[in-house]
């Protein structure tokens, strides 16, 4: 601010005058000396066994590392999995985090099965079962369509 900005002035009305004065007063006082201030407190590490129940920190298909860093407010918990690395904020998304990973395990486990694969394979034969039935027998393949029944 320079100086002829919060000197008087009659034309400026004297509350905007105090207004420049004191914003200029305040800035003069407020010069930071950045080689003594004070560091901040260093993080905190914990244990996540301490932390976490045996459940969330023991599986077979993602690894917590035991060592929580914490910064006054919040646990950082480092999980790896097959599918990704990453850090968590939070004792309650590692928990979700942890769940989404035994999920997508499953899924692929699901996917991988024989069961799957039969279901897969009469999904996409059913369009073609359908247009075949449609050429065959298009009365009885209606009838036999809840919805087309109930319009005739």
């Amino acid at each position: 601010m320079r100086a002829r900005d919060y000197e008087w002035n009659p034309a400026v009305s004297p509350s905007i005058y105090l207004h420049r004065r004191n914003t200029a007063d305040w800035l003069s006082h407020t010069q930071c000396d950045y080689q003594h201030a004070t560091p901040y407190e260093p993080a905190v590490t914990l244990t996540a066994a301490t932390l976490l129940d045996e459940s969330v920190t023991t599986s077979e298909h993602y690894r917590i590392e035991p060592e929580v860093a914490n910064d006054g407010r919040m646990n950082s918990y480092q999980l790896s999995s097959e599918i990704q690395s990453l850090v968590v904020h939070t004792d309650s998304l590692l928990r979700e985090r942890a769940h989404e990973i035994e999920a997508i395990v499953a899924l692929r486990q699901m996917k991988e099965s024989d069961t799957f694969q039969k279901g897969f394979m009469a999904a996409a034969e059913a369009p073609i079962s359908l247009t075949r039935n449609l050429v065959t027998d298009p009365v009885g393949t209606l009838e036999s369509i809840p919805l087309a029944s109930a319009m005739c």
